[in-house]
């Protein structure tokens, strides 16, 4: 339920802030998200806190920006809105990404990803969805080999462990 409030509130961002607007609100919603990691979210998730404190201190952020961009963080404020800021981020990241066509894909295997394959990778990707897709190496460990596309909901692997037992099963089949 989260994100589907946070992508309602995104879709309007969207259709109030100009096309020329969006890279600095997405700078701007990106460090108040990171501030919402310290004092900030406790100050705004307090009950004790009154809205329009907590709204003067978000506004801060909203220093040099559009009329428009200033009376979303309103529109939160009144709704009560202004803990969804990082999911609201994040979301507006994502629909920024999709605008512009970049996407962020994860690499998770058990081995290393040479310069070469990365850059093999990327451009097959990128071929693929007619986009730029940048490729990172995942933290997580895979067995075999996994590539997931952010923003596409793309999710391509091979499993080492069900390649064995489909190997097995279709040797144990045969005789």
């Amino acid at each position: 339920m989260e994100n589907t409030v946070a992508k309602k509130y995104v879709k309007a961002l969207f259709d109030v802030v100009k096309s020329d607007e969006y890279e600095k609100v997405a700078g701007s919603l990106g460090a108040l998200a990171c501030c919402f990691e310290t004092k900030l979210g406790q100050i705004v998730g307090s009950p004790y806190v009154e809205e329009g404190e907590k709204l003067g201190l978000v506004l801060l952020f909203a220093d040099g920006h559009s009329r428009e961009f200033q009376n979303f963080l309103k529109v939160l404020s009144q709704n009560k809105r202004l803990c969804e800021i990082p999911l609201i981020a994040r979301e507006f990241e994502r629909e920024l990404a999709v605008k512009n066509g970049k996407f962020e894909a994860t690499f998770l295997s058990d081995f290393a990803l040479s310069d070469e394959q990365k850059a093999s990778l990327q451009k097959s990707l990128s071929a693929k969805f007619n986009a730029s897709v940048e490729v990172e190496k995942g933290e997580e460990k895979f067995s075999g080999a996994k590539v997931s596309v952010d923003g596409l909901g793309v999710e391509i692997g091979v499993s080492i462990e069900k390649l064995k037992s489909q190997l097995v099963e279709h040797i144990l089949k045969a005789i």
